[in-house]
């Protein structure tokens, strides 16, 4: 009995160790995706980011607050996610239960007839009833950490959830301001169209009074009228897309199409200094990098639970209830009866389907990796685009104020000359129309540069808590 049972100590002992070679904890790889710095920045030792900052703190205006605020509230994706999130969770919580041993109870009732060879001739019953109450415990030892590893997991499954809701997250509030600060631009484009509508209006009064008294010709005063066409035109482009923009910012708030109300472009300025931190950051902030972590984790625990079944399981059974023939006897002490059961269950037939399975994790797991350093390099480069969109549209911002200076002092000019009869009409229309489309143009650069604010917040992972 002491030899039997020093055995059995060696046995779990070699078990344990075993074990511990099969379900070692993940470690991150080290890998040459982890850059210094990102492009065209300068080294800092200051780690802050404007991914720090909440979006009530990054954007000042209050209609944008709303409307972000209601759309976190109502918006469909954000429902969809959270509602996943829910899943998630359940199946952690199956997980977690392979641990428990499970419990069943049956309460049965059978009849027999008896043969005269059988066993039970010599009762003297023609028939016999068959009572039983009782229930069943069963549990396996997780000696290779199969059931460990699967619980595992299932949670780095249920976290992927959470960074997937976080991902909509933080997509829908780029997507609201994005919209919003296009919809101002939008806003300034047609007041920009419609003062140009009013001014060729004027100029083709102008322009006739100018062929009634000989200045200029008739051909001047259809390409005046066809300029005039040119900017009602523009205009109609332009309120069309203002309807179909607040058309989408309905959309994303979970609301019918409706008119947003909304301040003015010229007012924006969101509270951040871009500083973007280090790039090993991604790895705490962006919940798509943390999700293609996640992934590698929850295919690593996979691969040591599929190896853990090419090894013997050991299953414990205890099982207790009453029977008895007869119901009056079934809850006496003489029906009481009780089983203890143990094995070691080694797959034999189906090793090299397990095996199979085995090779197809360890791929898996390979894919994942490379997925994880695939969107770390992702975001990497997102974030340093969006650097780059900031820089080019702060600086042609910059010219494009002085080309639109410029350009309307040559249209006055040119306008004067010609009414003095001083110039050639074909100078003024060149400069009215170089006018129009770098005043529209200006516009779309203020946007750019607001638009690549919130893109490098959202690429650094910003509003994902």
């Amino acid at each position: 009995m002491q030899l039997q049972f020093k055995s059995l100590i060696i046995l779990f002992f070699i078990a344990g160790i075993t074990s511990c070679q099969v379900s070692r904890n993940y470690h991150r790889p080290e890998g040459a995706w982890h850059p210094g710095s990102y492009r065209n920045t300068a080294e800092s030792a200051d780690s802050s980011s404007i991914a720090d900052l909440s979006w009530e703190q990054l954007f000042t205006d209050v209609k944008l607050r709303q409307y972000i605020a209601q759309a976190l509230d109502s918006n469909f994706d954000m429902q969809i996610a959270v509602q996943n999130l829910a899943k998630a969770e359940l199946y952690l919580k199956q997980a977690k239960a392979g641990f428990i041993p499970q419990v069943s109870g049956q309460a049965t009732y059978s009849g027999i007839h008896p043969s005269g060879y059988s066993s039970l001739a010599g009762l003297g019953k023609d028939f016999i009833n068959q009572y039983d109450l009782g229930a069943s415990l069963s549990w396996e030892a997780d000696i290779w950490g199969k059931i460990r590893n699967l619980k595992a997991a299932a949670k780095a499954q249920f976290l992927m959830t959470e960074e997937a809701r976080k991902t909509v997250r933080t997509t829908l509030i780029a997507s609201v301001a994005s919209v919003y600060y296009h919809l101002l631009a939008l806003d300034k484009q047609a007041s920009i169209a419609a003062a140009t509508v009013k001014s060729r209006e004027e100029s083709l009064t102008t322009i006739q009074l100018l062929k009634d008294a000989g200045i200029v010709t008739a051909t001047a005063v259809k390409q005046t009228e066809a300029q005039l066409y040119d900017a009602q035109i523009t205009l109609l482009n332009i309120q069309k897309l203002i309807t179909q923009s607040e058309n989408f910012l309905s959309f994303l708030t979970a609301t019918a199409p409706q008119t947003i109300e909304r301040s003015k472009l010229e007012d924006q300025q969101p509270a951040a200094i871009l500083k973007t931190g280090v790039p090993s950051q991604l790895l705490g902030n962006r919940p798509d990098v943390k999700a293609a972590e996640l992934k590698l984790i929850s295919a690593f625990h996979l691969t040591k639970a599929v190896r853990a079944s090419l090894y013997p399981s050991l299953n414990i059974s205890l099982g207790a209830g009453l029977s008895a023939l007869e119901v009056k006897n079934l809850f006496t002490s003489d029906a009481f009866t009780a089983t203890l059961a143990g094995g070691l269950i080694a797959p034999v037939l189906n090793r090299r389907q397990l095996k199979t399975q085995y090779q197809m994790s360890l791929s898996d797991q390979e894919i994942a990796l490379l997925n994880f350093k695939r969107t770390f390099l992702d975001a990497i480069r997102e974030v340093s685009d969006a650097l780059e969109d900031y820089k080019t549209a702060t600086s042609a911002q910059e010219i494009q104020e002085k080309q639109v200076a410029a350009l309307l002092l040559a249209t006055d000019y040119s306008q004067q000359l010609m009414n003095n009869g001083m110039a050639n009409y074909l100078e003024v229309l060149t400069a009215r129309q170089q006018t129009l489309a770098t005043q529209l143009q200006l516009v779309n650069t203020n946007y750019n540069r607001l638009n690549s604010i919130v893109q490098l917040y959202r690429a650094l992972g910003g509003g994902s808590d």
